[in-house]
Order: C-alpha cells, then sequence, then structure tokens
C-alpha cells in the first residue's frame, strides 16, 4: 500500500527485498513527524530494556553466521554449528535452571 502511494520503493537486495523512503515518503513522514512519534513510543515504551539488548545481539550473531555460511570453508562451518548446538542446549538449561530454583 505504502508503494502504490508512492511513499516507498522496494527494490530485490542480496536476495531480500528492501525497502526505501522516496522523496513523497520524507516529506511525509516530515509532515507527520508527531504522530509517528507518538506512535513509535507506544510501541518502544512496552519493550524490555534487557530483552531489546538480546534482540539486538542475536540479530549480530544471524549476521555473523550468514558471513561463516557465505565464507567459511567445510570445518569453520561445521564449527559454528557445533557452536549453534551447543548454545541452544546451555539457554534451555538457563530455563530449566530458573525454573528448578523458583
Amino acid at each position: 500500500m505504502l508503494e502504490d502511494q508512492g511513499l516507498i520503493q522496494g527494490e530485490q537486495t542480496e536476495g531480500r527485498r528492501v525497502y526505501h523512503l522516496t522523496d513523497a515518503g520524507r516529506a511525509y513522514v516530515e509532515r507527520q513527524h508527531d504522530e509517528i512519534a507518538a506512535a513509535w513510543a507506544g510501541v518502544t515504551g512496552t519493550v524490555d530494556e534487557a530483552a531489546a539488548e538480546l534482540r539486538n545481539l542475536l540479530d549480530q550473531v544471524g549476521s555473523a553466521m550468514r558471513q561463516v555460511v557465505e565464507a567459511g570453508t567445510a570445518a569453520q562451518i561445521a564449527a559454528a554449528r557445533t557452536l549453534l548446538i551447543a548454545t541452544r542446549r546451555q539457554l534451555y538449561q538457563i530455563l530449566a535452571d530458573d525454573e528448578a530454583t523458583s
């Protein structure tokens, strides 16, 4: 809908669809700044800071993993797989330990 209105323009980049504001989109954002800021504050005000930090860290890990997959040797990919399996197990262990102490 935003594309149809000329506010954003999409393009295919590295196998993903990426969107950018058009000049009309930037003008709209400037005109509606207060309304957009209030809506954003309503969403971000409900987000736990620690949870947001973990999500950001997960995004960084995902980026590093994609680089290993794209540029890593077979041995590096295998090592990354082992690390991710261990990490998954440790995360579940954190949950299990927390439940045991609650």
